[in-house]
């Protein structure tokens, strides 16, 4: 059924891991973009208040909802 990285994504998350996705979209300048991950879009945010610009490589950190929280590479 896919790789361990979706397996991690779609099933139970562990902060430990971090997988790779790409700006694709800002939805909401400073707050909220959409990334791809894995050939999937997904809603993304951050804590931390980086900023990203399409076509940007980030890191997704955790999932709350239908929401990735990412992080510059």
């Amino acid at each position: 059924m896919g790789d361990s990285k979706n397996m991690t994504l779609f099933g139970s998350w562990q902060k430990t891991n971090t997988i790779p996705g790409v700006v694709d979209e800002t939805l909401e300048p400073g707050k909220r973009w959409r990334i791809k991950v894995h050939g999937v879009y997904w809603s993304a945010a951050t804590l931390t208040g980086a900023t990203f610009s399409p076509g940007e490589h980030v890191e997704v950190v955790e999932r709350r909802n239908n929401t990735l929280l990412i992080q510059s590479v």
